[in-house]
């Protein structure tokens, strides 16, 4: 993160402020949040006034005075994502029938992903390589407005940023958010490098060029072979050695974890049946890629506790039989962390696991929204929907459920990248925010409970990182330019409700980039413009019309289409638009 920390001694008052309990649930007090140098150092659940505050606080505090409709959450942390992709459309499946896994999407072969979503970021890449444009890379361009769209809806921690980065030192950097891949973003020792891979396995077909890989296949003929990297690596070879040769205290300092893409296609979960040729159940060939890792693992002496050690989570997870006793207790033993991520799932499979009625501990569950050609706005939108679906397909209680999804998005996640730091609102943690005000005229004795679901991201008032205002609306952004008396360098994104949205841009940042020269305000309408302009080009190009996603979920009809379709497909008895 090239974010600059917030030195001063800021402190939040009067919004109320979303503290986890001991026992997983959640409850919200209005009061004062005291941060400085990035780091919250005191929370009062006291209703002050500016003077009050600083009186007790030291009257060099910055108080930022807040009303009671503004309800304060810890930053979310979007553990599955793909940013470099997030700008562009939702992909319309090209078949009718639902893939068995995604090594039939991703193959060569496939030629409708190849040319719209590989064919078009190719295009993108090759646009920077020419330097046609003034400002310093559109790849640099690209991530800047991926992330603004990752802060709308709350989101401070993300993964697998994009390597823009000649500097190898800067490489995994984000610009505004924390980054899974640079271990200071999150509070870990420089040796922690937390380890995001695609791969662990492929099957045979993948380098099979002679057949069309559309469903449905008999996958249970594939084979899962190691997956090897043009460069040579292995990634599960060079991860079973290091557990073998390590010792457990050796594993924790040298890893900061493993976030593996593992076992993604049908689920068995909706698609009832045996049949494989029918494609109902299970796919087998995800099912394999489990068993193998799992089969591998057990087969290290002290398995349970290096696998513990080394904080491995599994995105997706489709092909875990959750009905197998046997493989509840090896995810539960080995606290291994799955990533649930149901937009993408139903998009392109129809289908997805059920883990919250499953077996596994409720604590190992986390939430991702994936990328934008199959998957949700951001984590916020992915967290709306599961809730959504959950309502509709498991058997929990709205409170209850409630609890648990925000769990999957804040603390859950950062388990496995440091508690210490992330996830909470909590002394000690960093000063990581994201502030939504769902009702100007919400009495002070109200508060949204069981309802803080109930919005979407046009109620989005600010997300802070590391004590920042880095995005928002235009009120929080006069509150803390009154507060630190001076002006906080922004440029403008406008929303269809006349509300004006803001983004903080650290003259660090632009300095070292180059995107502006000293004193000028960025036009976020330039960068947009020339975005566009390439989606055009390369639209014409392919005959086939591709337009640029929108920051808000709420303010992107064509994305809405496609998951109000959703909704009404796999949560029929509960849908209710008045979120949409």
């Amino acid at each position: 993160m090239i974010l600059k920390v917030n030195q001063r001694k800021t402190a939040l008052v009067g919004g109320y402020y979303v503290q986890r309990c001991n026992d997983g649930s959640y409850k919200e007090e209005r009061g004062t949040i005291l941060y400085e140098e990035g780091i919250i150092k005191k929370i009062m659940p006291d209703v002050l006034t500016t003077a009050q505050a600083k009186q007790k606080l030291g009257q060099d505090t910055f108080c930022i005075q807040l009303d009671s409709s503004f309800h304060i959450y810890p930053g979310l942390i979007d553990i599955h994502n793909h940013i470099d992709y997030n700008l562009m459309p939702i992909w319309e499946r090209p078949i009718y029938e639902p893939w068995d896994n995604r090594h039939e999407w991703r193959h060569i072969n496939c030629s409708e992903y190849q040319k719209i979503i590989k064919g078009l970021r190719s295009y993108i890449s090759d646009k920077n390589v020419t330097k046609e444009f003034e400002i310093s890379g559109i790849e640099i361009m690209l991530q800047y407005l991926a992330e603004i769209q990752a802060l709308s809806g709350g989101t401070t921690v993300l993964q697998e940023p994009t390597e823009l980065f000649d500097d190898q030192s800067l490489r995994s950097q984000h610009l505004l958010l924390r980054s899974t891949g640079v271990p200071r973003d999150l509070g870990l020792l420089p040796s922690q490098f937390v380890d995001s891979i695609i791969d662990f396995f492929r099957p045979d077909i993948a380098a099979n060029t002679n057949k069309l890989y559309y469903p449905h296949q008999i996958t249970s003929q594939w084979f899962a072979y190691p997956y090897k990297s043009s460069n040579g690596n292995v990634p599960i070879t060079k991860y079973i050695e290091f557990l073998k040769q390590c010792s457990i205290e050796d594993i924790k300092r040298s890893t900061g974890g493993y976030i593996v893409h593992l076992a993604e296609g049908r689920a068995g979960n909706l698609l009832a049946g045996e049949d494989e040729k029918k494609g109902l159940g299970m796919d087998q060939y995800s099912k394999k890629e489990f068993e193998t890792l799992k089969t591998l693992l057990q087969r290290i002496p002290n398995y349970v506790e290096k696998v513990a050690a080394s904080r491995l989570t599994i995105i997706h997870g489709c092909g875990i039989d959750l009905e197998n006793i046997e493989n509840i207790r090896f995810i539960n033993d080995c606290k291994i962390r799955l990533v649930w991520s149901p937009v993408s799932n139903l998009l392109l499979y129809d289908d997805t696991p059920n883990f919250l009625d499953s077996r596994i501990d409720k604590n190992l569950l986390c939430l991702g929204s994936d990328w934008a050609p199959s998957g949700s706005k951001h984590i916020w939108d992915e967290c709306l929907f599961a809730r959504q679906f959950a309502l509709n397909r498991c058997n929990v209680n709205k409170k209850e459920l409630n609890d648990r999804i925000f769990n999957m998005i804040t603390y859950n996640p950062a388990q496995t990248l440091n508690p210490n730091r992330l996830g909470q609102i909590k002394e000690g943690c960093y000063a990581d925010f994201y502030i939504v005000s769902k009702n100007k005229k919400l009495p002070d004795q109200v508060k949204l409970d069981d309802s803080n679901f109930d919005f979407s991201d046009k109620y989005t008032m600010g997300t802070i990182i590391d004590g920042n205002l880095v995005f928002g609306a235009e009120e929080l952004f006069k509150l803390f330019e009154s507060a630190y008396n001076t002006h906080i360098d922004r440029c403008s994104v406008k929303c269809s409700d006349e509300r004006e949205l803001k983004a903080y841009y650290p003259d660090k940042l632009l300095q070292y980039f180059s995107l502006r020269k000293k004193n000028q305000e960025i036009d976020i309408e330039i960068f947009l413009k020339k975005i566009d302009a390439i989606f055009k080009e390369y639209s014409d190009k392919i005959g086939f019309s591709l337009l640029r996603s929108e920051f808000l979920s709420s303010e992107d009809p064509r994305y809405l289409n496609q998951i109000d379709k959703l909704k009404r497909r796999f949560c029929p008895h509960k849908f209710d638009n008045s979120e949409v």
